[in-house]
């Protein structure tokens, strides 16, 4: 979790969480009437322990939450997210056939995106000692998303990602050469 600002604590502070009003396992179906359904649906950790999605029916329309972006590289290393958990999640929301995908962090899409995602990420696995420098001094997988979107902005992360990456994935430290 993200250190709070002294405002933000502030604010929270006399703030009572109270329990939700519904709950479920692995899946849960509300009508929302006229026919529409929405399945909530988890299928284990992909970025974190937590993600939830929702596919909406009839229409097709899958609300992904952190598990399907488009075009963003993916930050893993969560609370409860690899790189294996999260393919094993995209191949379960795969069968879904969804139309239409809605991430959270990125522009709308569509079915494909499901696709490019667990390509991506599986291509990362593979090609996990890629690791590169970039001006700043950032490590990032930059040659799995110029392979990707060669034309395309590349969004950066934390180099402590990509140390514990390293490390999550081949059991070694990562060293600069």
């Amino acid at each position: 979790m993200r250190a709070a600002t002294t405002k933000q604590k502030e604010l929270l502070a006399n703030v009572k969480l109270r329990p939700a009003d519904e709950t479920f396992d692995k899946e849960r179906t509300l009508d929302l009437g006229g026919g529409v359904k929405a399945r909530l649906l988890w299928f284990g950790g992909a970025h974190t322990k937590g993600d939830e999605l929702t596919f909406v029916e009839p229409d097709k329309t899958l609300i992904s939450g952190d598990v399907v972006q488009n075009k963003v590289v993916p930050n893993i290393f969560r609370d409860g997210g690899t790189p294996s958990s999260w393919i094993a999640v995209l191949g379960q929301v795969e069968k879904l056939g969804a139309l239409h995908v809605l991430p959270d962090h990125s522009a709308i899409g569509d079915g494909s995106l499901i696709r490019q995602e667990k390509a991506f990420i599986t291509y990362l696995r593979l090609q996990r000692e890629e690791l590169c420098i970039d001006v700043t001094g950032q490590f990032h997988p930059m040659l799995v998303a110029f392979a990707f979107w060669k034309s395309q902005a590349f969004p950066f992360c934390a180099p402590s990602a990509f140390h514990e990456a390293y490390n999550s994935i081949t059991g070694a430290p990562f060293v600069k050469a």
